[in-house]
């Protein structure tokens, strides 16, 4: 299975809720999406690599694809 991660920050909502859309209608391949909040569980706002990080850890795929937060992805 493919685990999809993609680290996001709250203003960005927008852009995740139209990449998400565009991986459900488009993919047609297994796959799990977990989302994370960048800076989650650290002490500064920022934190891409700790967000990656933690979703890679939750994981449970064969294979990832780190995505960011405002990505479309198209029919395949």
């Amino acid at each position: 299975m493919l685990c999809i991660l993609i680290p996001t920050i709250p203003k960005t909502k927008e852009y995740l809720d139209f990449c998400v859309d565009s991986l459900k209608k488009n993919t047609s391949i297994p796959y799990e999406i977990l989302i994370g909040e960048n800076g989650q569980g650290t002490e500064y706002p920022q934190g891409q690599c700790a967000a990656v990080n933690r979703l890679a850890e939750e994981a449970n795929g064969d294979w990832f694809l780190i995505s960011n937060d405002d990505m479309y992805y198209p029919l395949s």
